[in-house]
């Protein structure tokens, strides 16, 4: 599991959000502005963003890598205490193409489950929340019966399995409490990796495509194509004042959508800056 940390600040217009404000409940995909450090802007009163303000990847030194708002140099190692961190052993900072940007290079942990499965399919792999591979097993129907059960969206786990809900990854443990995820010691949020992964496709403009309506990360980017591109418009209310994401030359307003190539993917300003892209069928099936 690849885990990234970027701190999320919050700018209000007005008044402060109250602290129970839960934005991973808000519209929109929320995990890409919080991995990309932007800022949210949110009406006086309300909790949820209007949209975003996030730095221009478009204008940033190609000839750098960056990460948590660090630039690193060609041929650099990042340290180690940030690797760690996101559950990657090494990234190295490379440019293979002069006229490409510059990108990390990164290093990923080959875990035993990952290759050998479980000896014993009867067995379920167990967890720490901070580990980057699996801690052990839990074999054998009279252990399984004892074990802590905890229930998240209608499915039962046995202690120590992994659960995914909304933005978030948890472990199941005897204190886990599922009426919230948000400040949950069981549960932390997930996180994909955009900056580190993906960083060229940002630098390009591109944005990425969701499976349907998960929030987990994309199976796929739409790039700007300047010959093709072309406002959709969706929302009878949209005027000169209205909110826009920008996509290529494009300008978008909200409820309106970018076109796409494809019946299947639909590219719509929800909240802005970024269009938001999501497929109704998984490439893999």
């Amino acid at each position: 599991m690849k885990i990234f940390l970027v701190s999320f600040v919050c700018l209000f217009v007005g008044t402060f959000a109250t602290q129970d404000c839960d934005v991973s409940k808000c519209e929109g995909f929320q995990t890409l502005y919080k991995e990309l450090g932007c800022k949210a802007v949110v009406k006086e009163g309300s909790c949820c963003p209007v949209k975003y303000e996030c730095p221009d990847f478009t204008a940033r030194n190609k000839d750098k890598c960056h990460l948590n708002g660090q630039e690193f140099d060609v041929n650099s190692e990042l340290p180690k205490a940030l690797t760690d961190k996101l559950c990657v052993p090494y990234c190295h900072c490379v440019k293979h193409d002069p006229e490409a940007p510059a990108k990390l290079d990164c290093g990923h942990y080959d875990c035993p489950e990952y290759f050998s499965g479980l000896s014993d399919p009867s067995c379920v792999l167990t967890y720490d929340l901070d580990g980057c591979c699996s801690s052990g097993q839990l074999c054998g129907k009279e252990a399984q019966e004892k074990a802590a059960k905890c229930y998240l969206e209608g499915k039962e786990y046995m202690e120590g399995q992994k659960m995914y809900a909304e933005d978030f990854s948890c472990v199941c443990t005897s204190s886990f409490d599922n009426s919230t995820l948000v400040n949950n010691p069981n549960c932390k949020a997930s996180a994909c990796g955009f900056e580190m992964h993906y960083a060229p496709k940002l630098q390009k403009g591109c944005v990425p495509i969701y499976y349907a309506n998960n929030q987990a990360c994309p199976i796929d980017w739409k790039c700007p194509n300047a010959e093709k591109d072309q406002v959709l418009k969706k929302s009878l209310s949209a005027n000169d004042e209205t909110e826009h994401c920008t996509f290529g030359s494009l300008k978008v307003a909200v409820g309106d959508e970018a076109a796409t190539e494809s019946k299947e993917t639909t590219c719509k300003c929800v909240v802005p800056p970024f269009v938001e892209c999501v497929r109704q069928k998984h490439p893999n099936y």
